[in-house]
C-alpha cells in the first residue's frame, strides 16, 4: 500500500488562490484554484496555509507555530519571494532620490529561505520550492499608482525603466532555484508554463501580479506534472489538468 503524504503548502496569494476583482476593485478568493483542482487527483492530504502578504519570515513563524500545536508534514511546499521582493512605493513616490530597500533584501532572502529550509529538513520534514509566476510591470505599475502615487517619479527611480519591476521579482525567483539546486531539492515551476504563453501577461489580473482563474489552472497543470513526475504511484484520477 502507497504511503499516504501529508502536505503543507506555504505560500503566498498566488497558492491561497487570491484575485483581484476590478469591479469591486479589491482582492477576494478565487474559485477553481490550483491547489483545488488537484487536490482529489492524488492520494495526499494536502493543507494550505498560504497567507496573502506573505514572505519568508511570515512563513518561519508560522511553521515553527504549527510544528509546536503538533501540525506537522510529510513535504512542505514553499512557494515564496513576490512579497519579499516588494517595496514602500508611496516612499519611493514621495522620495525618488532616496535609497529604498525591499521588504526582505536579495541576500537576505536567500540565507532566511536557506535557514528554513535547514529547519525543515533538522525537522523531518521534506521541503520542496516552487518558482514563482511573472509579472506584468506596466500593468503592476499602474496598480500601485491609482490612488495618487507620482508614476514619474518611482519610473525615476528605477533608472527610467519599469521592467526593472519584473527583472527584479525574476531574481528572487531565482534564488529560490538556486537554493533548491543547492540542497538537492525537487523544484515545482510554476514561472516557465507562463513563459511559454505568447500571451501571458492575459493570465494575469488588472494589478499585474495575481493570476487570473485561467492562470491558476497553468499552474495547477504545472503541480499535475511535478507530482507525475515524482509521486506517479499516488495518483488518483487518470486525467492531466
Amino acid at each position: 500500500m502507497n504511503k499516504k503524504y501529508t502536505v503543507n503548502v506555504y505560500g503566498d496569494s498566488v497558492l491561497k488562490g487570491i484575485i483581484y476583482d476590478e469591479e469591486k476593485g479589491k482582492y477576494v478568493p478565487g474559485h477553481g484554484t490550483a491547489l483545488a483542482a488537484i487536490r482529489d487527483m492524488f492520494d495526499f492530504e494536502i493543507r494550505n496555509y498560504s497567507k496573502f502578504g506573505a514572505t519568508v519570515d511570515v512563513i518561519r513563524r508560522l511553521i515553527e507555530s504549527d510544528l509546536e500545536k503538533g501540525y506537522g508534514c510529510d513535504i512542505a511546499v514553499l512557494e515564496l519571494g513576490g512579497n519579499d521582493c516588494d517595496y514602500d512605493w508611496a516612499a519611493i513616490s514621495a522620495d525618488p532620490k532616496g535609497r529604498h530597500l525591499p521588504k526582505v533584501p536579495i541576500h537576505e532572502y536567500e540565507e532566511k529561505l536557506e535557514e528554513l529550509v535547514s529547519f525543515l529538513i533538522r525537522s523531518g520534514i521534506k521541503p520542496v520550492i516552487a518558482s514563482i509566476p511573472p509579472i506584468d510591470a506596466e500593468k503592476y505599475l499602474d496598480y500601485i499608482c491609482r490612488n495618487g502615487l507620482v508614476k514619474d517619479n518611482i519610473v525615476s527611480w528605477m533608472g527610467g525603466d519599469p521592467q526593472l519591476i519584473s527583472r527584479w521579482q525574476e531574481l528572487y525567483s531565482s534564488v529560490n532555484e538556486r537554493v533548491a539546486y543547492r540542497y538537492g531539492l525537487q523544484i515545482c515551476d510554476c514561472r516557465t508554463p507562463f513563459l511559454g504563453k505568447k500571451c501571458y501577461k492575459s493570465l494575469l489580473c488588472a494589478d499585474g501580479i495575481h493570476p487570473t482563474k485561467k492562470g491558476q489552472m497553468l499552474i495547477a497543470a504545472s503541480i499535475y506534472r511535478f507530482l507525475m513526475q515524482n509521486y506517479p504511484s499516488s495518483r488518483r484520477c487518470p486525467d492531466p489538468v
